[in-house]
């Protein structure tokens, strides 16, 4: 067909909205095979771009692997926002933590100072943390003592989901492991 136009395969061509992008695209990647399978370069070529053209937009793996960490508080953050109560709150929790391993890893691995660092981390960790509040403040005015609580509430279920995931606890399934934990919880 003449005057077709072809783009040679070779050349990485220019993308309009490559941050968003290489955000989605790593956000996948995590979820899919965990953080360790991250690489700048592999993400270029599945995008079309040259690999220098995403540390325009993240300064390194760790910036962007900083992103999808944010990305995932604040899709936790929604979904424990649509619970029914604190068993809603402990099933809502599980579930994402069961269904997104790779997410979940990177998220929890992530380091207090790396999330006072990063603007868009504790935005994203402050965002989980006032939708968690309501859930676990049983009448608490003083916000200390709620943050106190929320805490306890996040390292059960977290220590939870981690002793079921390595199967030392024995919980046959999803189901089992939330029951476990709303009797411990709530």
């Amino acid at each position: 067909m003449q005057g077709a136009m072809t783009r040679d395969p070779n050349q990485p061509y220019h993308h309009g909205q490559l941050s968003r992008a290489a955000l989605d695209q790593a956000l996948e990647t995590v979820r899919r095979d965990g953080a360790q399978a991250l690489s700048i370069r592999r993400l270029a070529e599945t995008l079309g771009v040259a690999h220098r053209a995403i540390y325009n937009h993240y300064a390194d793996r760790a910036a962007l692997l900083q992103s999808v960490a944010a990305r995932g508080f604040s899709e936790l953050a929604e979904q424990l926002g649509k619970a029914d109560g604190k068993k809603g709150f402990i099933a809502a929790y599980c579930h994402f933590a069961l269904a997104n391993p790779g997410l979940y890893d990177l998220m929890m691995a992530t380091p207090n100072e790396a999330v006072r660092a990063s603007p868009e981390l504790l935005r994203a960790v402050d965002l989980l943390l006032r939708t968690a509040a309501p859930f676990w403040s049983e009448g608490e005015t003083d916000s200390a003592a709620i943050r106190q609580k929320v805490t306890r509430s996040w390292m059960l279920l977290h220590g939870g989901v981690a002793l079921h995931r390595s199967g030392i606890l024995g919980t046959e399934n999803e189901n089992a492991i939330i029951a476990q934990l709303t009797r411990i919880t709530v």
